[in-house]
């Protein structure tokens, strides 16, 4: 299933790993739309002011300078959207993994490297809140 015309945040402090997330998303589908944050405080602000066009789906992951993922899900919870959001990160520590079902708009938990597998996974899970 694919969806085109999706806009997509990847917030992610490395730009090797946005660069190759960038290109597995756009050879899914050439149609999707990326932004790139490389922490949460700016992706935060990009979410808070309601001219922007608002993402179809957020790509979080967890170790970031100045504002981590973890941190940024507690101020995410208190925004007034529906985005579906999937954790993206090498952490394979089960209290990650733990702490993000916690957060009730997390939709998912993935490790990188993303792949058309879990591309297609979290395209169809859009519309289905599965975590």
């Amino acid at each position: 299933m694919k969806k085109s015309d999706l806009l997509i945040m990847l917030i992610d402090d490395d730009t090797a790993n946005n660069f190759l997330n960038k290109m597995f998303l756009t050879n899914y589908d050439s149609k999707m739309n990326i932004i790139e944050f490389l922490n949460g405080k700016d992706a935060l602000i990009y979410l808070k002011n309601s001219e922007n066009k608002m993402p179809d789906l957020i790509l979080l992951d967890i170790n970031m300078p100045i504002m981590n993922g973890f941190e940024f899900l507690e101020q995410y919870q208190n925004l007034d959207c529906n985005i579906t959001l999937n954790m993206l990160t090498t952490s394979v520590d089960d209290r990650d993994y733990d702490k993000a079902k916690l957060f009730s708009k997390v939709n998912n938990y993935y490790t990188k490297p993303l792949n058309n597998d879990v591309i297609n996974e979290m395209i169809i899970s859009l519309d289905n809140n599965q975590f």
